[in-house]
């Protein structure tokens, strides 16, 4: 039996704020022009997350970004943005745990 739980307030806004900073501001592929595509973030929306959940650093967030760029959308890393939203996702996160 598998155990799922609900996320609380928190953890759904920083995955909410997580899934539009990756649609409005990251963007490799430039898609977010495009109503049609708006979960194709989505699978890395949740892995970045996950990392946050589990206490990752600005460093981690910033080399998943990068690695996810490079080995999965055959991109080059733009490793000046990925640590913008690094630090904007791990922002959010304190500032909604405070409130």
């Amino acid at each position: 039996m598998t155990n799922f739980r609900r996320l609380s307030e928190h953890q759904d806004q920083l995955y909410n704020f997580i899934d539009n900073l990756f649609l409005g501001e990251w963007d490799p592929i430039g898609i977010n022009d495009m109503p049609e595509a708006r979960n194709e973030y989505s699978p890395y929306t949740l892995q970045i997350f996950g990392l946050i959940i589990h206490g990752a650093s600005n460093d981690d967030i910033v080399e998943k970004l990068s690695r996810i760029e490079v080995d999965w959308m055959g991109l080059s890393s733009n490793a000046d943005r990925n640590m913008e939203l690094a630090t904007k996702i791990l922002l959010a996160g304190i500032d909604l745990k405070s409130k």
